[in-house]
């Protein structure tokens, strides 16, 4: 559940706030607290700006919301937590960060990219801890058929929760790659990301892939496979996953998703399967 206040001063700046319940973080807290304050500006057709806390660019997964992505949750190399004993990704804290972007968008080329660079302090939603910053790069680039792209991100992050067997302080560095395919008037569409990058002192490596089939205008049959490692070089430490669902928008305000999964987790010793059904009603207004 998350509340919403968005406000156009004028049709070049935006200023959104949003009240939101935020899932189980890795120490097994859950809170509702502000998950987004921060102010865009449109300087021209080319050049934006964002300022303060606000969701990151990186890949597809990350910068969706819930009612642009089909699956219930993103990959777990790309968010992760401690829900049900999931290995933690990149994102374990949530989506957002404190900084500031600047965007360049493309003109009528459509081998230029969207170009995204972010000076942020790393530490999602909290204030700074040290005097690290952390820099991402995201380009994309906008096709006939659909997209692809390519994300960066170069810092560190300080144990500020308490989060247990984490060092005090590590790097949390990734490169990503990513692709969709949804060319107009196909009813198939096919998406996945790569990562691969440090957290919490380990290398990590993990990729999904999303094939999605749409039967009629309002609904969406979707298949997601993932898989993560969250220690390389560390035997039976990875996860897998298949998600198989499907999703119907009743009308504009409603729609509804309805989700299996079995996988496996093999770094959680005392319930290394994992089968799951999930049910979401999105609701907006």
């Amino acid at each position: 559940m998350c509340i919403n206040l968005i406000v156009t001063p004028d049709d070049k700046t935006m200023a959104w706030i949003q009240w939101a319940r935020i899932g189980a973080d890795p120490v097994g807290q859950t809170n509702t607290d502000w998950s987004m304050a921060f102010v865009d500006r449109k300087w021209d057709k080319h050049w934006s700006t964002r300022l303060a806390q606000g969701p990151n660019w990186f890949g597809i997964e990350t910068m969706q919301g819930s009612s642009a992505r089909l699956a219930l949750e993103r990959a777990e190399v790309l968010e992760g937590g401690a829900r049900n004993g999931m290995p933690n990704g990149l994102y374990f804290l949530g989506p957002w960060d404190r900084g500031v972007w600047i965007t360049r968008n493309p003109g009528d080329n459509p081998w230029e990219p969207q170009a995204t660079v972010g000076v942020i302090n790393g530490q999602f939603r909290n204030t700074e801890k040290d005097d690290n910053k952390e820099i991402s790069l995201d380009l994309k680039w906008k096709q006939s058929w659909g997209m692809f792209g390519f994300s960066w991100m170069n810092g560190r992050w300080v144990n500020d929760i308490g989060l247990p067997t984490a060092p005090a302080s590590s790097r949390r560095d990734a490169a990503l790659g990513c692709v969709r395919y949804d060319r107009k008037g196909s009813r198939w569409d096919l998406q996945g990301e790569y990562v691969d990058g440090k957290l919490l002192g380990s290398d990590i490596e993990g990729w999904y892939t999303q094939l999605e089939y749409d039967p009629t205008a309002k609904g969406a049959a979707y298949v997601k496979y993932e898989k993560y490692d969250p220690a390389v070089g560390v035997p039976g430490n990875t996860y897998d996953c298949w998600h198989v669902g499907y999703a119907h928008r009743m009308d504009a305000n409603n729609e509804l998703t309805l989700q299996f999964d079995q996988g496996t987790k093999g770094c959680d010793l005392v319930h290394p399967d994992r089968t799951a059904v999930g049910f979401q009603w999105q609701f907006g207004f």
